[in-house]
């Protein structure tokens, strides 16, 4: 049960708070799942997300962060609009190796997509430091 605080902010329990944000995740993921089929009709099946991450220190731990760009079609009457969209797939707290970093990586973008890295990714970016997180056979690098 929502209650008003002092500052008529709505103020929820632990419990309330985490069944909600459990809520919106799922909610969130379903739309990314039914944005990335919609794309995937529109490119004829062809990868359309570009993967950004990039590894972070912050108070002496290691984090991975990692968004998916993509160009949202969409029409205004007659006309075929287009708008680059950035999602942020995830951010977690990570270890140095870039095995670890590349599943995490991989796990976000699934949950969020429903869709693996070869199926989805036309290309990744990063900077020099992060260049063989996704370097493997199965997922082609494009390198800035």
């Amino acid at each position: 049960m929502l209650k008003r605080g002092r500052s008529n902010f709505a103020v929820m329990k632990r419990e309330e708070l985490a069944t909600w944000v459990t809520s919106e995740y799922a909610l969130f993921t379903t739309f990314g799942h039914i944005i990335a089929s919609e794309l995937g009709h529109f490119h004829k099946g062809n990868p359309a997300f570009q993967v950004l991450h990039d590894g972070v220190t912050i108070a002496h731990k290691k984090y991975v962060g990692c968004a998916v760009s993509f160009v949202l079609p969409y029409t205004v009457g007659s006309e075929l609009m287009l708008k680059n969209v950035i999602i942020a797939t995830g951010f977690k707290r990570s270890s140095h190796s870039a095995s670890d970093q590349r599943v995490q990586i991989k796990n976000a973008v699934s949950t969020v997509l429903g869709l693996g890295l070869e199926e989805c990714m036309v290309s990744s970016m990063q900077d020099c430091a992060a260049l063989d997180v996704l370097q493997e056979k199965d997922v082609t690098l494009f390198a800035p």
